[in-house]
């Protein structure tokens, strides 16, 4: 049998999973990309239009991953490293990196250490 509420109970009406969020790019993106929208961040998962071209052109609505774990490319050479842990900060030049800056925002934590000359990040999304 399903529940029914009692008409004078309101309840809320999700319309998107928390962890996800659809997007309408300003500027042309790939999947996987990590775009910076307001004071969030988040991953290009896909196209919301059923196919995922190389570039995903500006105007096009997208998915946003917006909370959880991911792995992207991040900052490679010198001081670049992210500790299992520590911060992770979204440059200036659009790169993740380990470094703090006076442009870089930080948006998660690491999952797993990465060096200095790594290509890659694993890192949790900072919730916003």
């Amino acid at each position: 049998m399903a529940f029914i509420p009692p008409s004078n109970q309101l309840y809320p009406i999700i319309f998107e999973k928390a962890s996800t969020v659809d997007h309408t790019l300003a500027a042309d993106a790939s999947t996987g990309d990590f775009l910076e929208v307001g004071s969030r961040h988040g991953v290009v998962m896909s196209s919301n239009h059923g196919v995922n071209p190389p570039v995903i052109p500006s105007g096009s609505v997208v998915t946003l991953q917006v909370e959880g774990v991911a792995t992207i490319p991040k900052a490679t050479g010198a001081g670049t490293a992210v500790a299992d842990g520590g911060p992770v900060y979204f440059s200036a030049v659009n790169e993740v990196t380990g470094v703090a800056g006076t442009e870089a925002e930080l948006c998660g934590y690491g999952v797993g250490a990465a060096l200095d000359g790594d290509a890659f990040c694993t890192f949790s999304i900072l919730k916003r």
